[in-house]
């Protein structure tokens, strides 16, 4: 019950039928609300932000 209040629905306008339009996985359900303290950095991890800037 809780977890459901803590996710928000993909408004229709992002998605579409064709895939060079789809801003997101057909798996992706809605977002997940973080804290207020958790920046970039910190959701994606170390590991994460080094591959992404080695590219």
């Amino acid at each position: 019950e809780v977890r459901k209040k803590q996710v928000w629905e993909l408004p229709a306008l992002w998605l579409s039928t064709r895939p060079e339009g789809t801003k997101f996985k057909d798996s992706a359900l809605g977002f997940l609300r973080t804290l207020s303290k958790v920046d970039s950095a910190l959701y994606l991890g170390s590991r994460y932000l080094t591959a992404l800037k080695n590219l």
